[in-house]
């Protein structure tokens, strides 16, 4: 299991004392870390990166505003820096919905209720505003990543041969997982559920994340060799990851690609060195209700043994 690092802790901390240029706005405020150095990054190191990068991932912590307007700031100035077609692919839109979102002839405030957010089970759709914004205001091609519900659900007993050819390809781009690999998968799906499944009852789940991984992966890859870059990734920061998220898929599956991978985290929440990111940015922590206790009541508490 990953364990907090005070050294890269310690970092976060002092980071904002070594900025000295006013940084745009959803970026102020945020600390921007090179984890390969383990050393703060300025602005403008980090967006000469960004304009660079052919690829970007922007991983999130879902329910933080502030993650948000870090995405559509950092959106806003890759699409702005490029005169070549873009496209944003969003974790929060499943498949199914690519016909919705082609035929859709709105403008970015409609966008959300268009694709029927309220129902999607996704944080508020106003914190992603500032994300779809960017994204309309350039131009961009948005693309549904994610796979849809009854995909899910298959996976359950089938394990990973009922997903389309082409994301199963990708799929088995780091397949089968090491041993180290697949086991912190299962603890950090152990956290996730808040440890009322017993660690044996999480195969599965496992092997739903790595179908999502592969399926965003494969919505880049397509993405990319239809109309190259740039092409950006909106997505939780478990997708992110280059040890064995989307991130990894994408840097097997794309070699030679520039891919720049971010992970936003909050600060004093961040657990874990090396960082499995390019680039880590801390905001503020968002003010949340315990997310376990909902679920722990619904099972009866720790069923964990």
């Amino acid at each position: 299991m990953i364990r907090p690092a005070a050294a890269l802790i310690g970092i976060l901390f002092v980071l904002g004392a070594a900025r000295a240029e006013p940084v745009p706005a959803g970026l102020a405020g945020a600390d921007i870390l090179d984890t390969q150095r383990g050393t703060p990054l300025t602005e403008e190191e980090f967006l000469e990166r960004v304009r660079s990068a052919d690829i970007l991932l922007l991983g999130e912590v879902h329910d933080n505003p502030g993650h948000h307007a870090v995405q559509a700031a950092i959106l806003r100035h890759r699409l702005e820096n490029t005169d070549r077609p873009a496209s944003v692919v969003f974790e929060m839109l499943p498949r199914s919905k690519q016909p919705a979102i082609d035929a859709y002839s709105g403008d970015a405030d409609g966008f959300a209720d268009a694709m029927g957010w309220d129902d999607s089970g996704w944080p508020d759709a106003a914190i992603y505003q500032p994300v779809f914004d960017a994204a309309f205001e350039a131009g961009a091609r948005l693309i549904a990543g994610d796979l849809p519900r009854d995909t899910l659900k298959s996976l359950y007993g089938a394990g990973p041969e009922n997903l389309p050819p082409e994301i199963l390809k990708v799929y088995r781009l780091f397949d089968p997982l090491p041993e180290a690999v697949r086991d912190e998968m299962t603890e950090l799906q152990f956290d996730a559920h808040c440890g009322v499944f017993p660690r044996d009852r999480l195969a599965a789940m496992v092997t739903i994340q790595r179908a999502r991984d592969a399926a965003l992966a494969a919505a880049v890859i397509a993405a990319f060799e239809q109309s190259g870059r740039p092409v950006i990734l909106i997505a939780g920061t478990g997708h992110t990851r280059t040890d064995y998220g989307a991130g990894k898929l994408l840097r097997l599956g794309l070699p030679g690609v520039d891919i720049l991978a971010i992970g936003m985290v909050e600060r004093g929440k961040w657990a874990g060195a090396p960082a499995p990111y390019d680039v880590v940015i801390a905001t503020d922590p968002h003010s949340r209700p315990d997310p376990c206790d909902k679920l722990r009541k619904s099972h009866g508490g720790d069923q964990s043994g």
